[in-house]
């Protein structure tokens, strides 16, 4: 325990360290998000270092990669009871994340590329690793999930709609980062929140996933480290490779640490529920579903009724810890009543500023 506890304290520090040199280089080799770039969205009045998240993901997946080596190799001992999972794709997934976040930044990447990338990152961790959601629960009961073998042409195709629900989950979490990274610290806060949510089911009795919970913590000390420059005013930006690792990374964690989805959806909940709202209004004043702009998601309506950035950071913190709470204590059943009151809360924000 003491080995653990000074472990995620070192990561801090690392990460820190990291973000402080990916903040340098950055700045030496102009990688900037220029505000006159896209005035209409940024709201910054100085260019800010991107791919400030460069160094926290290298410390964090180096210190994932030591712990399991430990585990492997009987140097620590945490019970393994989830299913045979290979994390080297994990970090395959990562890693492809990162070189099409930091294309994007660079701008040396055309939009079908950028979506290629991101399709290709999840597809291999799911399906090369193994990942699989096989039990859904609703208010009542729950329904198991397993391969079907479906006649195609005289071809028969195996369908397991257990690693097709987890391919959908993590995409919709990796959606949730990037939209909401709009916002100085908030797509950081709400990863270490979703982070630590994971870490704290995966110790509950019924869960016992303690391998799952400290790999959960070392990325959430990862993004602690990074906070203090992305803190509002920031002076480093995550980049899309930040955001697109965070999501993964809870998406994936949320699906080892006992496929508590519905806990997680409580956090990340709010986010997902955006982006539906977002494209329902898109739809109704017909424009594109792909641009970007500063006046529908949930932080930019906050910053239209008035917030500060610190105060939405401090707002969402507070909702999302209060749900998590909920969330970790409720059945499924209240569960779902959290997540009813969650979309009459985001509707009426939406109704309230148009």
């Amino acid at each position: 325990m003491i080995l653990t506890i000074f472990s995620l304290i070192l990561i801090i520090i690392l990460s820190f360290l990291g973000s402080f040199f990916s903040l340098k280089i950055a700045t030496k080799l102009q990688i900037l998000d220029k505000a006159s770039s896209n005035p209409s969205r940024k709201s910054q009045s100085i260019p800010i270092p991107l791919m400030g998240s460069l160094g926290f993901i290298c410390v964090c997946s180096l210190a994932t990669a030591l712990f399991w080596l430990a585990f492997k190799f009987n140097f620590v001992s945490f019970p393994l009871l989830f299913y045979p999972f290979r994390l080297i794709w994990v970090f395959v997934g990562i890693a492809i994340l990162m070189i099409t976040g930091i294309l994007d930044d660079l701008q040396f990447i055309k939009p079908i590329w950028y979506f290629c990338g991101v399709f290709v990152a999840i597809f291999a961790t799911v399906f090369g690793g193994n990942l699989k959601i096989e039990v859904f629960s609703f208010p009542f009961n729950s329904v198991n999930f397993s391969s079907v073998n479906l006649p195609f042409f005289g071809v028969i195709f195996n369908f397991n709609f257990s690693q097709i629900l987890a391919f959908l989950w993590v995409s919709l979490c990796l959606c949730a980062t990037k939209f909401v990274d709009g916002s100085d610290g908030l797509c950081t806060v709400i990863g270490i929140i979703s982070l630590l949510t994971i870490a704290s089911t995966s110790l509950l009795p019924s869960v016992g996933q303690p391998l799952i919970a400290v790999f959960a913590l070392i990325w959430a000390c990862g993004l602690i480290g990074f906070l203090p420059f992305n803190f509002p005013d920031a002076r480093l930006y995550l980049g899309d490779s930040g955001s697109l690792v965070i999501g993964f990374v809870i998406g994936v964690l949320s699906i080892l640490g006992g496929a508590k989805v519905a806990t997680v959806g409580t956090v990340l909940g709010w986010f997902i529920l955006d982006i539906i709202l977002v494209m329902i209004t898109r739809i109704g004043l017909r424009k594109s579903l792909l641009d970007g702009d500063n006046q529908l998601h949930w932080h930019h309506r906050l910053a239209k009724i008035g917030f500060s950035k610190l105060q939405i950071l401090v707002f969402t913190a507070f909702v999302l810890v209060f749900s998590s709470h909920f969330g970790l204590y409720l059945s499924t059943f209240f569960k779902l009543w959290l997540i009813i009151f969650q979309i009459v809360i985001l509707t009426l924000i939406f109704i309230f500023k148009k």
